[in-house]
């Protein structure tokens, strides 16, 4: 399947609801993006701190300055998160 979109101003773009509807994917869904020479890959993360620990990895980050990250970033989203 192939479908052509636009990229907004933001850089953003729209998934479109029959492939978010496919996938299972609705708001909140962790995606990860992969550059593999002009292709964008776009896939369902296992959670963002997953994420980040790969490519915390790959930059030799340490286990304890890893969890300090994930710990603050944590604290920091309580603190300035929209009240519902």
């Amino acid at each position: 399947m192939s479908m052509t979109h636009e990229v907004y101003e933001r850089g953003q773009i729209v998934i479109p609801k029959y492939i978010r509807d496919l996938l299972g994917w609705g708001k909140g869904t962790p995606v990860s993006f992969t550059v593999e020479g002009d292709k964008v890959i776009l896939r369902r993360a296992e959670s963002i701190s997953d994420e980040f620990r790969e490519l915390a990895a790959e930059i030799n980050l340490k286990e304890k300055d890893i969890d300090m990250i994930v710990t603050d970033h944590r604290a920091y989203g309580k603190r300035f998160s929209m009240p519902k």
